[in-house]
This record gives structure tokens, C-alpha cells and sequence, in this order.
């Protein structure tokens, strides 16, 4: 098992494969935004039926963590790319503050050598 480091100065950014060249111009890129908590939780879920969800919504749900996981990503990564993406811009991953609910966002870093562990490994 890896152990998290415990300072950036001990982390090796030596790139270990090809790198992938920075887009010559950013305005050709079709970017899709992905916010974590938000967009997939890497579950089943039931095909959304018209009718059959509530006809209103409770607004406090919609600060609270929702479950989206990386492995829910790297699962919808076809369905990006047939949207037509060309880029995915990512919410951040690091481990945020779990004492407040509405830290899904992922902009309340706690430890920047860290993945939040809502979000899996």
C-alpha cells in the first residue's frame, strides 16, 4: 500500500510516459466542466422516467454532498467524448473539509497531497 507523502518536496514530477502537448490555441477545445460530487456516483441507478419524480425539489439537498466518485468518471469518459469533448476541466479532488456538508465543491482543500476519500482513490 502507498503512503500519502507528507510534503511536496519529496514528490517527483519527473513525467514517467509522453505527455499529452498543450493545445496550440485553448478556443479550440469544447471543454466540459465536471464537478465531482455531481456527476456520477459510480452506482446503478434506474433510467429517469418522466412522471415519476417528485414535481418539486427540496433546495437544501442541493448544498449537501452528493456521491460522485472518480471511478463514476473514468466510467462516463465515452459518453464525454461522444459529446463531442475535447477537454474536461475537473473540479479539485484533494481532500476537503468533511465537517461541513457543503464542501462538495471540492474549493475547501484541506491537504493538497491528498485525494478526498468521498471521491475514492
Amino acid at each position: 500500500m502507498l503512503t500519502a507523502p507528507h510534503s511536496i518536496s519529496v514528490l517527483n514530477f519527473t513525467p514517467t510516459q509522453t505527455l499529452h502537448p498543450s493545445p496550440v490555441d485553448w478556443r479550440d477545445q469544447f471543454i466540459y466542466f465536471l464537478l465531482v460530487d455531481r456527476f456520477d456516483d459510480n452506482q446503478p441507478h434506474p433510467a429517469y422516467q418522466s412522471g415519476t419524480s417528485a414535481n418539486s425539489s427540496d433546495p437544501n439537498q442541493g448544498r449537501l454532498f452528493q456521491g460522485g466518485k472518480i471511478k463514476g468518471i473514468t466510467k462516463r469518459l465515452d459518453y464525454i467524448q461522444e459529446l463531442g469533448c475535447t477537454t474536461i476541466w475537473l473540479s479539485p479532488i484533494f481532500k476537503n473539509r468533511i465537517d461541513k456538508q457543503d464542501s462538495y465543491h471540492g474549493y475547501g482543500v484541506q491537504d493538497f497531497l491528498k485525494v478526498d476519500p468521498r471521491f475514492g482513490t
